[in-house]
């Protein structure tokens, strides 16, 4: 599978943002492990958070004054994190 392919199938799923009190949060699908991600738009701050048993990260992933370049950076993001996860590297 190269990147384009993954960047396809990608498309047919996007990011779906639920706006909150102070932040706007999209859920990634993770199938039935026990792995929760989720992109956060906290301020001008994109941030990625991940749940694993209780337990809580967040990582930064960019700061941009614009949601709309933010929502597109986490798509981008999911992108090159889920290529690296299948090993495509073209």
């Amino acid at each position: 599978m190269t990147h384009e392919e993954v960047k396809q199938q990608l498309e047919k799923s996007p990011l779906r943002w639920e706006d909150k009190e102070f932040e706007s949060v999209a859920h990634v699908d993770t199938g039935d492990t026990p792995i929760e991600l989720h992109y956060v738009l906290r301020g001008d701050c994109l941030l990625l958070t991940v749940y694993v048993n209780g337990e809580v990260t967040e990582s930064f992933i960019g700061q941009y004054e614009d949601d709309e370049y933010l929502k597109y950076a986490a798509e981008d993001h999911r992108l090159d994190f889920i290529c690296r996860l299948l090993g495509v590297k073209e």
